[in-house]
C-alpha cells in the first residue's frame, strides 16, 4: 500500500496516485463557526501531510473580546512590534500601527529571535519530525517576506518604495530574506520534505507589480533561498493568491515546486495546461467565496468532480487543499469533506 508520503511525492513528480491526495489546514476560523462536528468530520477524513492528533480546537474567545453588542473585537501586538486589529475569530486582522510608519525606525529595528520551537526542546522535535515521515509527507515555513513588510510598514507606502527601489525598502526586504533564511536553516536542521513560503502578489485582475519591478526586486532573493532548499534536496512550496498568471513562468524558474493557487482567479482549463506545461504541480483550495457561501451542497459536490477531472488529479502533479473558514455553510462545508472522503 502506497503510504501517505509516497502519495504526495508521486504527485509532486507528475506520476499516478492511488488515491485522491489531500491536505488539510485545520484554521481555527472554521472550528469558531462550527465546533465539535467539524473537527469530528476532519479527522475522519483525514489527510496526508500528518496524523489528525494535529487539528486541534481552538481555545474559547476570551469574555474581553466581545464587545457590548456581541461583537467580536481586538487589538493585539505581536513579536515584531506590529499592532493589529481583529474583528473575525480566528481569522488574521489588520494591522493599525506600524513599527516602521517612519523610516528612522529602521536604523534600531531588529527581528525577534526564532520561536521557541525552533531552538528549544529541538531533540525532540527532531526525533518525532523523523518518526512521522516515516507514513506522512512535512512541510516546513519559512514564513513571508512582502506580505511582512506591508504589516511593518503601510501597504500604499511600501507598494511606491518597492517600485521605486527605495534604499530603506530593499534594506528591509534584505533584513526580512535573512530571517527566512534562518528559518530554513532550522527546518533543514529538523528535518523536513519540503519548505513552504508565501507572499500574495496579486489581485483580481493581475499581479501587483510590473514584472521588471517583480523580476529585479523578489526573484533573485527569493531563487537564493529556493536554491538552497533544492541543494538539500527538498522540495519548495508557494503560496501566491490573486491571478498571477504573468509570475507562473518566474515561479517555476525561480525554483517553486508546488504553488497554492487563488483558484477563482483563473479559469480552471487555462491553469492545469499552464502549470502541466512548466511541471508546477498544484494545491487546489477550492472555491471558498460564492460556491461555499452560498452554493448547495450538490454545487460542491459537482465543483469538486469538474475540479478532479480538469486537473487529473489522479495522474499526479496536483492534490486539493481544504480550509473551512467563517461563514462557510454548514451543508456545503459537510458535502465538500464527504465528496474527498468518497473520493479517498
Amino acid at each position: 500500500m502506497t503510504s501517505a508520503r509516497q502519495r504526495i511525492q508521486n504527485a509532486i513528480a507528475f506520476a499516478p496516485v492511488d488515491k485522491l491526495p489531500v491536505r488539510i489546514y485545520a484554521a481555527a476560523g472554521g472550528y469558531y463557526t462550527h465546533g465539535e462536528r467539524l473537527h469530528e468530520l476532519l479527522c475522519a477524513c483525514g489527510h496526508d501531510f500528518g496524523p489528525t492528533s494535529e487539528f486541534r480546537m481552538p481555545p474559547p474567545i476570551p469574555p474581553e473580546h466581545v464587545d457590548a453588542e456581541g461583537n467580536y473585537h481586538a487589538k493585539r501586538r505581536d513579536e515584531w512590534g506590529v499592532e493589529w486589529e481583529f474583528r473575525i475569530p480566528g481569522v488574521q486582522g489588520h494591522p493599525c500601527d506600524y513599527p516602521l510608519a517612519d523610516w528612522a525606525a529602521l536604523e534600531i529595528f531588529v527581528p525577534p529571535p526564532l520561536p521557541s520551537g525552533y531552538t528549544s526542546g529541538i531533540k525532540d522535535t527532531i526525533a518525532r519530525e523523523a518518526n512521522l515521515r516515516q507514513e506522512f509527507f512535512r512541510v516546513g515555513s519559512a514564513g513571508t517576506v512582502f506580505e511582512r513588510m506591508h504589516a511593518l510598514r503601510s501597504f500604499e507606502d511600501i507598494l511606491v518604495e518597492i517600485l521605486l527601489a527605495d534604499e530603506n525598502a530593499v534594506r528591509l526586504a534584505d533584513l526580512l530574506f535573512a530571517r527566512v533564511e534562518e528559518l530554513v536553516t532550522a527546518w533543514l536542521g529538523i528535518g523536513c520534505d519540503a519548505i513552504s513560503l508565501g507572499d500574495d502578489f496579486g489581485v483580481s485582475t493581475g499581479a501587483l507589480f510590473p514584472p521588471r519591478t517583480w523580476r529585479e526586486f523578489f526573484f533573485p532573493r527569493y531563487q537564493k533561498v529556493m536554491d538552497r532548499v533544492h541543494a538539500a534536496g527538498k522540495t519548495v512550496f508557494m503560496h501566491s493568491c490573486g491571478n498571477v498568471d504573468s509570475l507562473l513562468p518566474d515561479f517555476r524558474e525561480m525554483g517553486v515546486d508546488v504553488l497554492w493557487p487563488q483558484i477563482t482567479s483563473w479559469e480552471m482549463r487555462d491553469l492545469a495546461s499552464k502549470a502541466r506545461d512548466l511541471g508546477l504541480a498544484l494545491e487546489l483550495h477550492p472555491d471558498r467565496g460564492d460556491l461555499m457561501h452560498h452554493g448547495t451542497a450538490q454545487d460542491v459536490r459537482d465543483y469538486l468532480r469538474r475540479m478532479i477531472d480538469v486537473f487529473a488529479v489522479g495522474d499526479g502533479g496536483s492534490w486539493l487543499y481544504v480550509e473551512i473558514e467563517p461563514g462557510f455553510r454548514w451543508e456545503t462545508t459537510e458535502a465538500l469533506i464527504l465528496e474527498i472522503m468518497a473520493h479517498r
